[in-house]
């Protein structure tokens, strides 16, 4: 329960720094009292009851998730290796020089 308690609080904690950062980095972003109080408050208790169930999840299916991440970082390689492909092409000569 203790473990709990301080995960929860570093949680909030976590959630209030980023939403101040973000208010303070991002033009048009703006941060009200209560507002700000039930935005981190909705992420610290969505975070905590989340996180224990995505870690039994990836524990249960440990090898399923390393499949996957292996096709993910396979097709992001690719498309990454594609884009920059295209990025750095060089343009066709016009017609009729040369």
């Amino acid at each position: 329960m203790i473990r709990f308690l301080l995960s929860f609080a570093i949680n909030v904690v976590l959630a209030a720094v980023g939403l101040l950062v973000a208010a303070n980095v991002f033009d048009g972003v703006t941060v009200h009292a209560s507002g700000f109080t039930v935005a981190v408050l909705v992420f610290a208790v969505a975070q905590g009851v989340l996180a224990p169930f995505v870690f039994n999840v990836a524990r249960k299916y440990a090898s399923a998730v390393l499949g996957g991440i292996g096709l993910v970082s396979r097709s992001s390689r690719c498309g990454s290796r594609r884009s920059w492909a295209t990025a750095w092409r060089s343009p066709a000569p016009p017609r009729g020089s040369g």
